[in-house]
């Protein structure tokens, strides 16, 4: 039954997404508005100033010129965080795009409050 519930509702979400048209308006809405919302909220907290964050683009891989650099701030008494980039597992279409949503989301809410962000590469 799950099954066939995943296959009606990535059917749906491939009828309309796939014009670039909504796909267009859907990335228009969560970049100038939902991230830019999100951000804001969670800068109003202070910033931690033990909080260190560490981004890398890989899947869930954490890249070997930040192993170093996260021991040292373990040692240091930082809170080091470490955030991956989502890129899609499932097969099933609109569960990857809603994880790298959700992904993004809580790199944004931990951006906000880092005392220090660390990029292995491009990530948002």
């Amino acid at each position: 039954m799950k099954t066939r519930i995943k296959q009606i509702l990535n059917n749906h979400y491939y009828k309309y997404l796939h014009k670039e048209k909504y796909r267009n308006k859907l990335n228009s809405f969560l970049f100038f508005f939902l991230y830019r919302l999100v951000f804001r909220l969670s800068s109003l907290r202070t910033v931690d100033k033990k909080l260190i964050l560490f981004v890398a683009s890989n899947d869930f891989t954490m890249p070997p010129e930040y192993k170093s650099l996260y021991e040292l701030s373990k040692e240091k008494g930082y809170e080091p965080v470490c955030v991956y980039k989502f890129k899609g597992t499932s097969s099933v279409f609109y569960l990857n795009e809603i994880r790298k949503i959700r992904s993004d989301l809580r790199f944004i809410k931990f951006y906000a409050r880092a005392k220090a962000t660390f990029l292995y590469d491009y990530y948002l």
